[in-house]
C-alpha cells in the first residue's frame, strides 16, 4: 500500500487523471495554484512537490490548527476567509475538494497519514512558498461536510450560515456562469427547486455534524466586530477590537481590500415575484435551528 507521500506525489503530478471529466474544474484549480507558485519560485514541478511534502511532514509534528468553514455557497465565506488571512496567521485556501477516486485511496491510509495528505493538498492551494506555511493555520471553505471528518489533527469546524431563501436566490440568479455549466437546459422554477433541495440537505447535515460553532452572514453585516470576535474565540485566537474593526473596514464593499473577496458587484438582477414564496414553502425546518424564520 502506498504511503501518503507516494500518493500525494502521484496525485500532484497528474491531478486531472484523478478527476472525472465533468469535474476537471476542480483539478485545474490545484494545477493553476501550483503553477503560479512554481513560476514565482522558479521551481520545477518536482521541486515544488518535494517542498510541499517536506512542509507537510514538518507540520505533522507541529500540528497547527486547521479551520474548516463549510457553507452552502453564497454565504459570505469568501468575504470572511480573507479577513482571517489579513488578521495574520491564516492562509485562505478557498474551496478545496477531493475526487471520489482520491477519497477511496486516502481511506486506506491511517488517520495520521490521511491528515498529512490533506495538509499537503492545503499547502498546494496556499498561493505562497510552502516554506512560509510551516506554522500557518489553513482555512478551507468547501461546500461539504465530508472533508473535516477525514482530518485527524487539531481543527475547528465553523459553519457559515445565511438566510436560506437568500442563498437560493443568489445561487439561482446571480451565478449565471455556474448555472450554464451544471444545468444549461433547466428552467427557472426547476433550478430554484434544485437549489432549495440542496439547501435543505446542507442544513440538515449541519444539524447532524459536530460543529465547534456557527457564524451567520447577517450578523457579520449587522455587527461585524461582535461576530468576528466570536469566531476568533472559537478558534482560540482572540484579537483586539481595533484589529477586527480594521479588517471589516478594509473588506467593506468600498474598502481598500475588497478586491480580494468575491462580493457580488455585477448588475442588479430582477428576481421573479414567485421565487421567495416558492422557496419558503419548500424549505424544511432545519435552518430554523440557526435562527431563521420564513
Amino acid at each position: 500500500m502506498r504511503d501518503w507521500k507516494t500518493l500525494f506525489r502521484d496525485y500532484a503530478s497528474d491531478i486531472r487523471a484523478w478527476w472525472p471529466e465533468k469535474s476537471q474544474r476542480q483539478a485545474d484549480k490545484m494545477t493553476n495554484r501550483m503553477s503560479a507558485i512554481r513560476r514565482k519560485l522558479n521551481y520545477t514541478q518536482h521541486d515544488l512537490i518535494d517542498a510541499v511534502v517536506g512542509v507537510a511532514q514538518f507540520r505533522s509534528d507541529t500540528t497547527p490548527l486547521t479551520v474548516f468553514m463549510p457553507n452552502c455557497g453564497s454565504s459570505g465565506s469568501h468575504w470572511i476567509e480573507p479577513m482571517l488571512q489579513e488578521l495574520g496567521g491564516y492562509q485562505a485556501c478557498g474551496e478545496i475538494y477531493l475526487s471520489h477516486r482520491i477519497r477511496e485511496s486516502i481511506s486506506l491510509l491511517s488517520p495520521a497519514q490521511r491528515t498529512s495528505f490533506l495538509d499537503a493538498v492545503h499547502i498546494a492551494h496556499g498561493r505562497r512558498d510552502p516554506r512560509q506555511l510551516v506554522h500557518t493555520r489553513f482555512v478551507n471553505t468547501a461546500h461539504n461536510w465530508e472533508t473535516p471528518q477525514l482530518f485527524h489533527a487539531p481543527a475547528r469546524t465553523v459553519f457559515i450560515a445565511r438566510n436560506p431563501i437568500d442563498i437560493v436566490v443568489s445561487r439561482s440568479f446571480r451565478k449565471s456562469s455556474y448555472r450554464r455549466f451544471i444545468a444549461p437546459e433547466m428552467g427557472d422554477r426547476e433550478y430554484v427547486r434544485r437549489n432549495t433541495n440542496l439547501v435543505n440537505r446542507f442544513y440538515t447535515q449541519a444539524l447532524q455534524t459536530g460543529l465547534d460553532g456557527f457564524v451567520r452572514y447577517e450578523d457579520v453585516r449587522a455587527d461585524g466586530v461582535r461576530a468576528l470576535d466570536f469566531l476568533m474565540r472559537v478558534l482560540n485566537d482572540p484579537r483586539q477590537v481595533s484589529d477586527l474593526a480594521g479588517v471589516l473596514r478594509d473588506f467593506a464593499k468600498d474598502g481598500a481590500l475588497v478586491a480580494r473577496t468575491n462580493i457580488y458587484s455585477g448588475p442588479t438582477v430582477d428576481i421573479p415575484d414567485w421565487v421567495r414564496s416558492q422557496v419558503a414553502s419548500e424549505l424544511n425546518d432545519s435552518p430554523r435551528s440557526f435562527g431563521y424564520e420564513y
